[in-house]
């Protein structure tokens, strides 16, 4: 007898911030290479700052639509743009902080997620590329 298939689809705002440190992503083969340039982050920080600068609570950055492959793991189905350009705006915050404390925080809460020496666990990067082409990104 075949096995019924959950298609639950839930919908929820969520803070930045908790969704990158709680999480991590795979970039799936079928979605296209990330192809945002200077412009598009010009706009994406200036939408930031005037949100904050007018007082906004909270900003709409777009949607964000994933599929679960287990309890932390989630695959990018749409809004790989987005996700990665923020984990991409992360790292350049923790490369010119001067702070250590935030680097450290920046590093081991939203770009990586921190292993287990010992429970043999190792670091894991908050979103993967395609798992064929991982090796050209280590070399």
């Amino acid at each position: 007898m075949p096995q019924e298939v959950s298609s639950k689809i839930e919908a929820k705002e969520i803070i930045v911030r908790k969704l990158l440190s709680n999480h991590l992503f795979e970039i799936p083969i079928y979605q296209r290479p990330f192809s945002w340039n200077e412009d598009n982050f010009q706009a994406l920080i200036e939408d930031i700052l005037d949100a904050m600068e007018s007082g906004q609570e909270s900003y709409f950055l777009g949607t964000v639509l994933l599929k679960s492959q287990d309890s932390v793991t989630y695959e990018v189905v749409d809004g790989q743009q987005r996700l990665t350009s923020l984990i991409i705006l992360f790292a350049v915050a923790r490369d010119v902080l001067k702070d250590s404390e935030f680097k450290t925080d920046i590093q081991y809460n939203y770009l990586i997620q921190r292993g287990s020496v010992l429970g043999g666990v190792p670091d894991r990067e908050r979103i993967s590329v395609w798992k064929d082409l991982r090796e050209l990104f280590s070399k």
